[in-house]
């Protein structure tokens, strides 16, 4: 279990953006497809801004992304964080 109860912006930024760099697209077509401003998926990426839950489930829609998937990636992240913050 986590010692975070809330999302580490940088940690799911992380991920959207490497599901974007594997889908070979850019912050344009995302924001196109999810309709999204291109200024947010930028913060978004870079962790700045943490979405509000809706706009994070409209954004995996959209993007054709496993919500269920990212969030298993980003415990499997903060878990590795959390046992590297304690070693």
């Amino acid at each position: 279990m986590t010692k975070r109860e809330n999302l580490d912006g940088k940690i799911l930024g992380e991920l959207i953006y490497k599901w974007r760099k594997e889908q070979n697209i850019t912050q344009r077509k995302v924001a196109e497809d999810t309709g999204i401003d291109e200024k947010t998926v930028s913060r978004l990426e870079r962790g700045i801004q943490i979405p509000e839950t809706m706009t994070l489930y409209k954004f995996c829609i959209e993007a054709k992304m496993d919500i269920t998937q990212l969030f298993h990636d980003y415990q499997k992240e903060d878990e590795k964080q959390n046992q590297n913050e304690d070693e």
